[in-house]
């Protein structure tokens, strides 16, 4: 039953590894036509496409830090092993978890003038402020052939003590960011790590959607990644702005959770649904350090709907802890994956 079990695992990988081959072949073979791509819903509405139809198989990695800890060196480290790897996508976040507004970056600068989400800190020149670098990752990713899972803010911003963001500056910070990354290769999520629990909270998110569209054109898509066990669905599912439901199913062994996957996929109006956070390999469950996560339960539950996330426990972790992106110095440990 054991030797079953992983003959099944192992079919489901190698012919999911064979569905990215067949779609880089079809479709991103230079970098001119990438750049030129947009991705789309499918007819049916199950699955992400490219613009010309060509089926897009989100595979992704987290890096929620990547903006804020990084230099450039330790970006390209580590965007180019994830492109050797075959990973489709990088989810980041501009204003990060960890004091993302009140933290300089690695280069010294902060996203707002004094943490107000109306005034980015916008200096002339190249190399000269925080968006720079974004700039400057968000390029790195797409000339790699990765798209940029780009989440405008992490929920702590909006939900948390005394927030940040209103409707009025949510609408503004959006529109910002859709203007400057209107012709790059991204995919919005909004949220970041928290669920909306109220009405005003609500409207903040619509208000940062509508702000996103508002900049480009609506060139990108548009999702919500909750808090661990929960989905998009359950707040915004029949609202236009929401291309598709994301998950996170979380970082404890909760099977029900993986059930609410196919929940969220039966749902009316039919949208593609991916899970946006699995338990992360080799994390602790529970952020128990004595447990650790195993890959193969996950496999089977995602697969079917074209999408899978990957995340690495060491690469969130010593960004943390150490507020530097160490562990992108240590080729050894890069290739774990």
């Amino acid at each position: 039953m054991k030797n079953k079990k992983w003959f099944i695992i192992w079919t489901i990988v190698m012919l999911s590894a064979g569905g990215i081959e067949a779609q880089v072949s079809k479709y991103s073979k230079t970098r001119g036509d990438f750049l030129k791509s947009r991705l789309g819903i499918s007819e049916n509405k199950r699955f992400l496409q490219y613009s010309d139809g060509t089926p897009f198989f989100y595979l992704g990695d987290t890096a929620w830090e990547l903006f804020h800890r990084t230099n450039k060196e330790e970006a390209d480290l580590y965007l180019e092993d994830r492109a050797r790897k075959g990973f489709t996508v990088v989810q980041a976040v501009a204003l990060a978890e960890l004091d993302g507004i009140s933290v300089p970056n690695a280069y010294g600068f902060l996203p707002f003038e004094n943490n107000d989400p109306n005034k980015p800190l916008i200096k002339e020149g190249a190399d000269n402020d925080y968006w720079d670098y974004v700039d400057y990752v968000v390029k790195k990713a797409n000339e790699l052939n990765l798209y940029i899972g780009f989440l405008p803010t992490w929920g702590r911003y909006w939900h948390d003590g005394t927030p940040v963001f209103n409707k009025q500056n949510a609408r503004s910070y959006g529109e910002f960011l859709g203007r400057r990354y209107k012709e790059a290769q991204i995919i919005w999520i909004l949220g970041g790590d928290r669920n909306p629990e109220n009405e005003n909270q609500k409207e903040v998110i619509r208000a940062m959607a509508e702000g996103l569209a508002a900049g480009d054109g609506k060139k990108h898509l548009r999702t919500f990644h909750p808090t661990g066990g929960q989905g998009s669905a359950q707040f915004f599912h029949a609202e236009d702005w929401l291309d598709f439901n994301m998950r996170q199913n979380g970082h404890e062994v909760e099977y029900g959770n993986y059930s609410k996957t196919r929940d969220d996929y039966n749902r009316t109006p039919a949208k593609p649904v991916m899970d946006g956070e699995p338990l992360y390999e080799d994390h602790p469950v529970a952020f128990q350090a004595k447990r650790r996560d195993i890959l193969s339960h996950r496999i089977f539950v995602v697969f079917y709907i074209g999408i899978y996330l990957m995340g690495l426990s060491g690469i969130l972790m010593v960004i943390i802890r150490f507020g530097k992106c160490m562990i992108l110095t240590n080729r050894d440990l890069l290739i774990i994956l």
